[in-house]
């Protein structure tokens, strides 16, 4: 094989009180997925085209695709990135690169290590840090709990993930530097308490319980996202029993039963509350990265 090619799509990160440690890949055909091709090369280049390419950098040093395939190997590929997610959105755009690139290169070289630790290395690049929570998402599908290892479990069909998309651009850098370093035993346990039955709520399909509202991260982010709190209560109006941030933010995630809320009518009200350019996407949960 002298080359091989992956696809890599979306993902909600968080989920409230899941901080790093919860996300969900998610399916729709308004989000596009990346595409990466890898082939070995003298050095390492990246190119990258698409609807989202702009800002995306091409410097190999500073591009999470690159990262990520030289936590596989570091022997130098050239890579070709086709950019369909926006960068900064809150949908795991950079992760769907990361995943990608990493997915390719493991079936280039019978990698059979921990690709969810390599593709997390990409995140440096847009994050400064390595975090799994998007990359694990993106690689499995369905719902994603950050462990040692990583596990994916299925979402019931009836789960919908309403998304209110505005045109706004929040760098997952800037926005994980208002995230407290730490705090208080007694808070941890309560937020770790709700991250648990945030999981075990989506793996039942019982949307009515899940407890993803007010933790100390959505708190902080929540203030730089413009008429969020507008947005939030369109989304309650409408139906909508569980609303948060998606991953870092601007998007807008609300998690809903369609065999009793319709989650169109839910998405289209939060984005008309944004009171700026918004789309209104309806996602399921999706499959993981596959090979083209």
């Amino acid at each position: 094989m002298r080359s091989a090619t992956a696809l890599a799509g979306a993902s909600t990160a968080n989920l409230g009180y899941g901080f790093d440690i919860l996300a969900v890949a998610l399916d729709s055909p308004e989000l596009p997925r990346d595409r990466v091709t890898v082939e070995p090369a003298q050095r390492w280049q990246i190119t990258v085209e698409g609807p989202a390419a702009e800002g995306v950098p091409t410097d190999p040093e500073r591009n999470g695709a690159v990262l990520a395939a030289r936590a596989i190997t570091r022997r130098p590929h050239r890579i070709h990135l086709w950019k369909g997610l926006p960068p900064g959105s809150g949908l795991g755009s950079s992760a769907a690169s990361c995943a990608a690139a990493a997915k390719a290169m493991a079936a280039l070289h019978g990698f059979d290590g921990d690709l969810v630790a390599a593709a997390a290395e990409g995140e440096r690049a847009s994050a400064g840090v390595p975090h799994a929570d998007n990359v694990g998402a993106a690689l499995l599908g369905g719902l994603v709990c950050i462990a040692d290892p990583a596990r994916s479990w299925p979402v019931p069909h009836h789960v919908a993930f309403a998304l209110a998309i505005p045109q706004i651009e929040l760098t997952t850098r800037a926005m994980r530097r208002i995230v407290p370093k730490s705090w208080p035993r007694a808070l941890h346990t309560s937020e770790t308490a709700r991250a648990i039955a945030t999981a075990v709520c989506l793996t039942r399909g019982e949307i009515e319980n899940l407890p993803i509202r007010g933790s100390i991260v959505e708190k902080r982010r929540s203030r730089l996202i413009p008429n969020y709190r507008a947005v939030v209560r369109a989304a309650e109006r409408a139906g909508a029993p569980a609303v948060t941030i998606s991953g870092s933010g601007p998007t807008i995630v609300a998690i809903v039963d369609t065999r009793k809320t319709d989650a169109e009518r839910v998405a289209k009200e939060m984005a008309r509350a944004f009171r700026v350019s918004a789309r209104a996407v309806v996602a399921f949960a999706g499959e993981g990265a596959r090979i083209e």
